[in-house]
């Protein structure tokens, strides 16, 4: 009998003594989205492990994330008088529009504008089909769509 009892505290010394100094079970590493394969040149490079499927998931989520959060309202954004862009296009005639009541706009780099504003210290006399007619120091001239107010 007292050498059972001396075998079984020798054991328990055994496991004690192997898992304190890290002999014991480790757990097992996290698996990475990617892995290395060979390409055709021989070097190693990354490959997604994730499915189409899954990437397609996260992105409905995301878009679900961003649709339920409401949205702040954004400050327009307006050019300061006289200042030209590189490449003019602020004040190029873009568009001529009406709306329902017949009323003609002119859309001009990204603003709107009517009969009696003033682009650029240039004041729209007449907004036509496809031309606006603009008076400059006492001077008229026309500008046509796509060409530029100055």
């Amino acid at each position: 009998m007292p050498y059972v009892v001396l075998v079984a505290v020798l054991v328990v010394a055994v496991v004690a003594g192997a898992l304190i100094l890290g002999g014991g079970k480790k757990p097992a590493p996290a698996k990475s989205k990617t892995q290395s394969a060979k390409s055709s040149t021989g070097r190693r490079e990354k490959v997604s492990r994730s499915s189409k499927a899954g990437r397609e998931t996260r992105k409905r989520r995301s878009r679900e994330e961003r649709g339920s959060r409401k949205r702040q309202p954004r400050a327009k954004r307006v050019p300061r008088e006289g200042r030209q862009s590189k490449s003019g296009s602020e004040n190029k005639v873009e568009a001529i529009l009406t709306d329902l009541e017949g009323r003609r706009y002119v859309l001009v780099g990204n603003r709107q504008y009517k009969v009696g504003d003033a682009v650029s210290g240039r004041q729209i006399q007449s907004i036509g089909s496809d031309q606006i007619t603009v008076e400059y120091h006492g001077k008229t001239y026309s500008v046509r769509v796509g060409q530029s107010v100055y």
